[in-house]
């Protein structure tokens, strides 16, 4: 087993040099020290409809429909759905016991017909019913993963996640596309901007001199505008989407 800390560190320098190449280089990490049969980036948003996925090997991604429904219907969402505080890396054996696994039809619509019968799960964000949801899987067919993976997986996890959080993988033509449909004006893109920044509505206020009534009203426009209710939603919808960086 190789040193954790070492993976992790040789993980950093590769992917931030890496740009649009970076699902490769976190599913090729992912496959040397861990393992499987496949290698799957996902992310799900579920009120604009929209699905992507990267996968090693790449013939093993379903159709977008298909792919959808597994997300929506996938033990580990929905563990990762209700779990609060906890969001460490989990088995799908987790979850569910291989028995009751094999009787779901999640298993018979999903992983029987990619000859997939464990799956390990790192998620890279928390997944509700009309918010976006992304993370890692690992398959394999023949062996569970071992607790030693599980772990190893754990420390892994939060350097994944900042990489998901910092390297802008969209094309600009895709963020072009993420803000018509976001339609924000130019002030709320401005003000999201400084949300995430950290900024309160009276910094806000005082530093593009406007009134905090203002301000206010223009963060609830945005709020409706991505469909959220508040400020962690909507930095993280924002970020999604592509609006902020």
């Amino acid at each position: 087993m190789e040193d954790p800390r070492v993976v992790v560190l040789d993980l950093s320098y590769q992917a931030l040099g890496a740009g649009q190449d970076c699902h490769a280089v976190v599913g090729a990490c992912l496959q040397r020290v861990i393992g499987g049969d496949h290698v799957g980036w996902w992310w799900h948003e579920p009120e604009q409809r929209q699905i992507r996925m990267w996968g090693d090997p790449p013939d093993h991604i379903p159709p977008p429909d298909s792919l959808a429904l597994a997300v929506r219907e996938h033990p580990l969402v929905r563990h990762f759905r209700h779990s609060g505080a906890d969001f460490l890396p989990r088995r799908v054996s987790d979850c569910l016991p291989p028995r009751e696994l094999r009787r779901s039809s999640f298993y018979v619509d999903h992983m029987l017909p990619l000859a997939s019968a464990y799956q390990l799960m790192i998620a890279l964000t928390r997944p509700g019913e009309d918010t976006a949801g992304a993370g890692w899987t690992i398959t394999r067919s023949v062996t569970d993963f071992t607790d030693e993976q599980v772990r190893l997986a754990a420390v892994l996890a939060p350097m994944i996640r900042l990489l998901d959080r910092r390297l802008d993988l969209c094309q600009p033509a895709e963020r072009d596309e993420a803000r018509l449909r976001a339609r924000l004006t130019p002030r709320e893109a401005d003000l999201i901007t400084l949300l995430a920044a950290g900024a309160s509505a009276d910094q806000m206020a005082h530093l593009r001199r406007l009134s905090v009534r203002t301000v206010r009203k223009h963060l609830q426009n945005t709020y409706d505008k991505l469909g959220v209710h508040d400020r962690v939603h909507a930095i993280n919808r924002a970020r999604r989407l592509g609006v902020i960086p």
